[in-house]
C-alpha cells in the first residue's frame, strides 16, 4: 500500500475528487448506473481504508429503489412497463421478506443524507406495506433531504422518512392525502429550509383546497431559504414571506393576490433569486407589488402566452419600482409563443416600455423572447448600451423576427463604445445598407444572432462585422431554430443563405 493511503485526509480527498457531485444539485448522482458510482465502487473494493471513505459518498445520495435493491436477489425483480413514451420499472416481491433480508438495507441507510423516490420511474408500491414496518426515524439518522413523488395511495408511507433533522423536502401535493400531510409537516420537521411543492401537469394550481392548505403550511415556516411552489398561495402567506428574513430563492407560478396598501417598509430583504414558471404575466406583476427595495440579483419569468404590449409595460414598471437598482444582475423574460401562427403587430414592445430597465446599471445578462420583438432604432440601442456597461449577454429574441427593424448595422457600433464585456448578442437590424467603418472594435464578442435581419449583399456586411467584432466565432439566424416549412418565417429563410455566406467570409 502506498504510504499516502495511510493518511485519512488524503484518502478522503481522493474519494471526494472521484465523486464529483455538483454541490448545487444534491440529486446529481442518484442513478445507480452513474459512471462515477462505478469508479467509487471499484475504489471501495480495493482495501478497507478506501472503502471506509468511499461508502459514505456512495450512499450519501440515493434513490429508495437503489436501497431496496440491497435485498436478496431472490426476493424481488424489476419489470419494465411502458408509461406513455416513458418506461417505468415496477418492483415485485418474489417471496415473503424475512427480517434478516433487511440487514444490508438498514446498514446502508445509516449513510444516507439525500433520498429520493419517484413512482414515475420506479414503482415500489408493492413493497411499501412490507418494509414500512422496519422503517422509523432512527433508520435514517443522517437524512437531511427528501424527494417524494408518489400518488395518493403511497402518500401515507412518507411518514417514516420525515425526521426532525430534515432541512430539504420536495414533494408532490396533487392529492388530498398530500395536502393533509402539510398540516403536520412543520411540527415533524421544524428545521425545514428548502421546500418544493409540485403538482402534476393536469392539476389546477388555483384549486381552493390546495391554496388553503399550502398557504397555511407556508405561514408556519419561519427559517425558509428556498421555496418553490406550483400551487398558488394567498395574500396572508405572501405577507408572511415578505418578512421572513432568511428567504433568498423563490420560484412561483400563479399569484393573484395584491397587498391592500403599498408597503411602507422594505420587504424580502434577503431575496436574491425570483422566478416564475408557466405563469401568466399578471403573476409577477402582482408579486412585485409585495416587494419594496428588494435586493434581487436574478429575475426570471416564463409566461404561458404572449401578453399585450400594455401588460409588458406594466411589468417593466413593476420591476423598476420594486427591485433595488444596484442589485439586479440577470433579467430573463420569455413568452410562450407559437411560430406557426401569424405574428400580431400589436404585440410589438414599445421602446418607452423597455426603458425602465435602463435604471439597472449592473445588469450582466438580459434575455427576452417575445412574439415580434422590441421597437428599437439606432439611438435607442445607443442608450441601452450606455445604460448597461457591465452586460455580457444580451438576447432580444422574437419568434417571428422583428418586423421591418428600424435598427441598422450602425446600431452595432454602440457596443464597442460602452459594453466592453459583451460576449453574446442577439438583435435584429437592417443590413441592406452598409455604413462606413468608424474603426471601432469589440474583442469580447464571440456569438452574434441576427434573427431575420434583412440583407442583400454578403461581402460588405462580412467586412463590416469582421472589423467590428474581430473574435466572432459564431453567426446565427432565426432560420436555424425552426422548420423550413414555417410559412411565417419565409423572410428569415430568404435571408438565411446570405447570412451563411457572411459566416463563411468571417
Amino acid at each position: 500500500m502506498h504510504p499516502c493511503l495511510r493518511v485519512p485526509e488524503l484518502v478522503g480527498e481522493i474519494c471526494s475528487h472521484i465523486n464529483v457531485q455538483d454541490p448545487a444539485d444534491s440529486l446529481s448522482t442518484f442513478h445507480i448506473d452513474h459512471p462515477k458510482r462505478g469508479d467509487l465502487v471499484n475504489l471501495a473494493r480495493t482495501c478497507r481504508m478506501l472503502s471506509s471513505h468511499a461508502f459514505p459518498l456512495l450512499w450519501n445520495t440515493v434513490t429508495l429503489v437503489n436501497l431496496l435493491r440491497c435485498l436478496p436477489a431472490d426476493s424481488f425483480e424489476l419489470r419494465r412497463t411502458k408509461n406513455g413514451s416513458m418506461e417505468t420499472r415496477v418492483m415485485h416481491l418474489l417471496r415473503p421478506l424475512r427480517e434478516s433480508d433487511l440487514e444490508r438495507v438498514l446498514f446502508y441507510t445509516g449513510y444516507v443524507k439525500y433520498l429520493c423516490s419517484d413512482a414515475f420511474y420506479h414503482d415500489i408500491s408493492a413493497l411499501f406495506p412490507v418494509v414500512s414496518g422496519w422503517l422509523s426515524e432512527n433508520t435514517l439518522p443522517k437524512l437531511r433531504a427528501l424527494g417524494w413523488f408518489h400518488t395518493e395511495i403511497d402518500v401515507q408511507h412518507i411518514y417514516p422518512f420525515l425526521t426532525p433533522k430534515l432541512t430539504e423536502i420536495s414533494v408532490s401535493v396533487a392529492s388530498g392525502g398530500a395536502l393533509t400531510l402539510l398540516s403536520t409537516l412543520p411540527r415533524r420537521c421544524p428545521h425545514l429550509k428548502d421546500v418544493r411543492l409540485l403538482l402534476s401537469r393536469n392539476s389546477d394550481n388555483r384549486d381552493p383546497q390546495a391554496v388553503q392548505a399550502v398557504s397555511a403550511f407556508v405561514r408556519e415556516l419561519h427559517d425558509l431559504e428556498v421555496l418553490s411552489l406550483d400551487p398558488e398561495i394567498d395574500g396572508a402567506a405572501l405577507a408572511h414571506l415578505a418578512v421572513v428574513s432568511s428567504i433568498r430563492d423563490l420560484c412561483l407560478e400563479q399569484i393573484t393576490s395584491s397587498p391592500l396598501s403599498p408597503n411602507s417598509r422594505p420587504t424580502f430583504q434577503s431575496l436574491q433569486t425570483l422566478s416564475f414558471a408557466e405563469a401568466e404575466i399578471h403573476s409577477p406583476i402582482n408579486f412585485l407589488a409585495w416587494c419594496k427595495n428588494t435586493p434581487l440579483k436574478d429575475f426570471a419569468a416564463e409566461c404561458l402566452a404572449s401578453p399585450s404590449a400594455e401588460d409588458v409595460h406594466r411589468l417593466f414598471l413593476a420591476v423598476a419600482g420594486a427591485i433595488t437598482h444596484s442589485s439586479l444582475g440577470h433579467f430573463l423574460l420569455n413568452f410562450d409563443g407559437d411560430p406557426s401562427t401569424p405574428p400580431d403587430p400589436t404585440s410589438l414592445i414599445a421602446f418607452n416600455s423597455f426603458r425602465p430597465l435602463f435604471s439597472f446599471g449592473n445588469l450582466v445578462s438580459v434575455s427576452m423572447e417575445s412574439t415580434v420583438g422590441i421597437d428599437l432604432d439606432d439611438a435607442a440601442v445607443l442608450q441601452m448600451a450606455r445604460s448597461w456597461p457591465r452586460i455580457e449577454t444580451l438576447q432580444l429574441d422574437s419568434y417571428h423576427g422583428t418586423s421591418h427593424p428600424r435598427t441598422t448595422l450602425r446600431c452595432l457600433e454602440a457596443f464597442p463604445q460602452y459594453c466592453h464585456h459583451l460576449t453574446k448578442l442577439c438583435i435584429a437590424f437592417d443590413a441592406t445598407v452598409v455604413p462606413a467603418s468608424q474603426n471601432l472594435t469589440l474583442d469580447s464578442l464571440e456569438v452574434l444572432d441576427v434573427e431575420a435581419s434583412p440583407i442583400t449583399i454578403a461581402e460588405p456586411v462580412a467586412e463590416f462585422l469582421a472589423g467590428l467584432f474581430p473574435n466572432l466565432v459564431e453567426l446565427k439566424t432565426l432560420a436555424e431554430d425552426y422548420d423550413a416549412e414555417d410559412l411565417f418565417l419565409s423572410a428569415a429563410y430568404g435571408y438565411s443563405d446570405l447570412w451563411k455566406e457572411v459566416a463563411s467570409l468571417l
